[in-house]
């Protein structure tokens, strides 16, 4: 399974995660732009999953309807 993780670029993948797709021999990769996201999302099949956390940007919606991948938004915060 490819695991794209989008943040902001101050922002670091948590090491659980880098280490749990060590250890199931996952392909771990990190995002910090819409350009670097597309790039590294262009191989990947539907069972791939993009997680976007505190990523500064929209994600355009025709891109996501386009590719057949799970995404998940987190978004750690009191507000919407």
């Amino acid at each position: 399974m490819n695991i794209v993780y989008a943040t902001n670029n101050k922002a670091e993948a948590p090491s659980t995660l880098a280490n749990w797709c060590d250890q199931n021999s996952h392909k771990f990769l990190i995002g910090y732009c819409l350009d670097e996201i597309e790039l590294l999302t262009l191989e990947f099949q539907e069972r791939d999953l993009l997680i976007a956390d505190r990523l500064p940007l929209i994600l355009p919606q025709n891109w996501l309807e386009e590719n057949k991948f799970l995404s998940v938004n987190v978004h750690p915060s009191l507000l919407p």
